[in-house]
């Protein structure tokens, strides 16, 4: 006889904003949202570690980094990203079919959406990634179910971009009523509705 191994559950990917870790009370909640998903971690940082933003290594390097760690099998999964996280996930679903992409708040940093920021602000952030940052585009995800998040407080460019972003790739985009740039109660609650 046969017997044919499954995998018990989807994968759970999930990137963090700048300077936030998995470990953070917002995130561990967020985790706990997706009951039928196994959350798996990735080696990554998201300030001023070896594989992190803010590091010496290059952009592409860092997302063919994570590409490696998620690994092939990614139908099934789920990958959310927040703020700079998004704009990884982002990268990442522009390679990889997932399952589901959430995009929550991404950071709108590539090509000429660099200009909205003070240069030396985004070069202090980003020093080894603001030329290539700047040369990159926003092309359109392997990836077919994805959902964009965006706080109504949030800066008008950020706004923008999640709308573009969606309209680019036939997605839904979801302003979230009375939220800023902050995986606060507000966020998490209509994330969860979302997952």
């Amino acid at each position: 006889p046969h017997i044919i191994m499954t995998n018990a559950n989807p994968k759970l990917f999930n990137l963090p904003g700048w300077g936030d870790r998995l470990t953070d009370t917002s995130y561990k909640r967020l985790i706990s949202f997706s009951k039928k998903y196994q959350f798996v971690p990735l080696r990554f940082a998201t300030r001023n570690r070896k594989h992190a933003l803010g590091s010496t290594r290059s952009l592409k390097k860092i997302v063919t980094d994570l590409q490696r760690q998620i690994g092939n099998d990614t139908a099934s999964s789920m990958i959310i990203g927040f703020s700079i996280g998004a704009l990884l996930a982002y990268l990442l679903a522009q390679k990889m079919h997932f399952g589901k992409v959430v995009i929550c708040s991404i950071s709108p940093t590539l090509g000429p959406d660099l200009k909205t920021y003070p240069p030396k602000e985004v070069r202090k952030a980003f020093p080894a990634h603001y030329k290539e940052m700047s040369k990159m585009r926003y092309t359109k995800l392997v990836s077919k179910n994805v959902v964009l998040l965006y706080g109504e407080k949030e800066p008008v460019i950020l706004k923008q971009r999640s709308l573009a972003i969606a309209k680019q790739n036939r997605a839904k985009a979801i302003k979230i009523k009375g939220a800023d740039h902050i995986l606060d109660d507000i966020y998490l609650n209509a994330l969860k509705r979302v997952i």
